[in-house]
């Protein structure tokens, strides 16, 4: 979790700091088209680990692309929603006939523990080629940034890159997994997907989602939505 400290909070008792802020994402979402596929693929990996329960599933249901998590008070998210409401068009723009090409496996590892190859493992995600999103990141990292949304000297903490004069996440990625703190190495698996392919996904709309607040359709509630 990703605190913004863009207020003066100081004064603000330990007891009250939980509810000043709320854990929002903005996601691009790939819709339920793609669910059974990628469970599909779960399921393979799942019974190819001797059904480990160490592996925890990501629901289907949550398929998507996380540009950034941001952790917003009341005010900070209406200047975010504002952002998205006012560059709608240029974000549809931005997108048009764009499709994201999904291939391959990687992991992110537990912070603490030994650094062992395929061991360690804390999440299991398929891996994006990034060509087609780097626009559109650097587009609203670059205008949260402006309105002190995001404050710039907090951006490796954010998993957010300067590169190339473009701002973007680091990874882009699909989570598949969660995977408890372990031992076991993953590496039959890494090699045997490390150049499976998914195929590309059209991406159906761009989200301010709050996270561990759900839908009808069992994704993340948005507070604010571009549909493209």
């Amino acid at each position: 979790m990703i605190n913004n400290k863009k207020l003066n909070i100081q004064n603000v008792a330990e007891n009250e700091l939980e509810h000043l802020y709320t854990l929002h994402q903005y996601t691009l979402h790939t819709y339920n088209r793609h669910k059974e596929n990628y469970q599909q693929l779960q399921d393979e990996i799942f019974e190819l680990s001797g059904r480990n329960k160490i592996l925890r599933h990501n629901n289907p249901k949550l398929f998507h692309i996380t540009i950034s998590m941001l952790t917003l008070n009341n005010n900070l998210l209406k200047k975010a929603n504002q952002i998205f409401n006012d560059n709608e068009m240029k974000i549809k723009e931005l997108m048009k006939n764009k499709e994201v090409k999904i291939k391959g496996l990687g992991h992110f590892c537990h912070k603490r523990g030994k650094q062992i190859p395929y061991c360690n493992v804390s999440s299991i995600y398929m891996d994006i080629d990034e060509s087609n999103l780097t626009d559109l990141s650097h587009f609203l990292i670059r205008e949260f940034i402006k309105e002190e949304i995001i404050d710039p000297d907090n951006l490796k903490a954010m998993n957010i890159g300067f590169i190339n004069q473009m701002y973007k996440p680091l990874k882009f990625h699909l989570t598949m997994f969660r995977v408890d703190q372990s031992d076991y190495s993953f590496k039959e698996i890494f090699d045997r997907y490390k150049d499976y392919e998914f195929g590309t996904v059209q991406i159906d709309y761009v989200d301010i989602s709050t996270r561990f607040n759900y839908g009808q359709d069992g994704f993340y509630t948005p507070s604010a939505r571009i549909v493209l």
